[in-house]
């Protein structure tokens, strides 16, 4: 009987990427450019000396000589990994820092921006910050266009939607208008910027029928799997004891208080 052998040829590669995101969010932008460039450009260079190589040559029979070149073939994989991580952090913080939107969110200005809606309507718990008993609903909007200050100018950055119960149906694809304050996000977020609207959205686009598809199937799965949760947790012996009639969960419950 083998022994199970364990494949760790991918972990240095991956502890790689992650050592060097970490540290390149955490220098400036054009030398992290620079730096990947290089280091991608060096893996291509050396991928194809060694294929020509290859193919030009015969397999060394020497002893070790398997070994050496899969060693080739690590570093080259760790340098190209390495190059395009640093290519993408890059490119994410020149999104970010570049451009009329970043000068805007800068100044925590007031703006009107056009996008296309990137995520369902998320439901936020907390009411911390927002004022008074109003829902609050999270949604992830492509801006393509920017206003502010009495400037107008195009942009391509994601930017985190937050604003009240008029945002809950809206659909994914849309392409909407919005009037709302800009506020900064942390440097390693996703979003350039967290986007606090008041009023409700102004449709410009309905979705198109691939969007439409996929709002369609995704709450397909979301209905069958909340079924499946209610129906577990209505099960468990807990949930029986607490909806006995008279139960203090009960009671408490009819209130409108949580559980």
């Amino acid at each position: 009987m083998r022994t199970p052998v364990t494949d760790v040829r991918l972990v240095p590669a991956a502890l790689a990427c992650w050592g060097t995101c970490g540290l390149a969010v955490r220098l400036p932008t054009v030398p992290v450019g620079v730096v990947g460039a290089t280091l991608v450009i060096v893996a291509v260079v050396l991928a194809v000396g060694r294929a020509v190589r290859s193919d030009g040559s015969p397999r060394s029979s020497r002893p070790g000589s398997v070994g050496v070149a899969g060693s080739a073939g690590h570093v080259v994989l760790v340098l190209a990994v390495c190059g395009s991580a640093l290519g993408s952090v890059a490119m994410h913080r020149t999104a970010r820092e570049t451009g009329l939107l970043a000068e805007l969110v800068a100044e925590r200005a007031q703006v009107r921006v056009v996008g296309t809606v990137r995520s369902a309507p998320v439901p936020l718990r907390s009411t911390a910050a927002w004022g008074g008993d109003e829902d609050r609903y999270r949604v992830d909007l492509a801006v393509e266009q920017v206003s502010g200050r009495g400037r107008t100018g195009p942009a391509a950055a994601p930017v985190l939607v937050l604003a009240g119960a008029p945002w809950s149906g809206v659909a994914y694809g849309t392409r909407v208008q919005a009037l709302g304050t800009l506020e900064p996000t942390a440097g390693g977020d996703d979003a350039v910027a967290l986007l606090v609207v008041r009023g409700p959205p102004t449709t410009v686009t309905e979705p198109g029928r691939v969007h439409a598809g996929v709002a369609t199937v995704r709450r397909a799965l979301l209905d069958v799997s909340d079924g499946l949760l209610r129906t577990r947790a209505d099960s468990s012996p807990a949930r029986r004891s607490a909806t006995r009639p008279g139960s203090p969960t009960t009671s408490t419950r009819r209130c409108g208080s949580p559980a």
